[in-house]
């Protein structure tokens, strides 16, 4: 299945790999809260609409398809432990992804 990568300024690019999504997420880590042309988080997305965003600060967003009123947070995270994410999801393994201890909020 494929996946896409869409990184602070907009650009999206099909399938990365392991040195374009580092490349992403440092890109990502060093904006500034003042960058007004950038997007305030570099998002990894599935194929089958699953998706994990990214912060600058180290936090990860899950979104989960047929669950729009609820997203699922994980703070705090490494920049190892957001790659790791990205790479889970791009090979699909959704179930070690759901498995980690995200706190569930719920939208509006």
């Amino acid at each position: 299945m494929s996946y896409q990568i869409t990184d602070t300024k907009g650009v999206t690019r099909l399938n990365p790999d392991h040195k374009t999504m580092v490349a992403v997420l440092k890109e990502l880590r060093k904006r500034s809260t003042n960058d007004d042309d950038a997007f305030p988080e570099a998002v990894l997305t599935h194929g089958s609409g699953w998706a994990i965003a990214a912060t600058r600060k180290g936090t990860a967003i899950l979104e989960i398809p047929g669950e729009a009123d609820s997203i699922y947070v994980l703070k705090r995270l490494e920049p190892d432990e957001v790659i790791n994410l990205w790479q889970q999801l791009a090979m699909g393994n959704f179930e070690r992804i759901r498995a980690l201890p995200w706190v569930r909020t719920d939208g509006p």
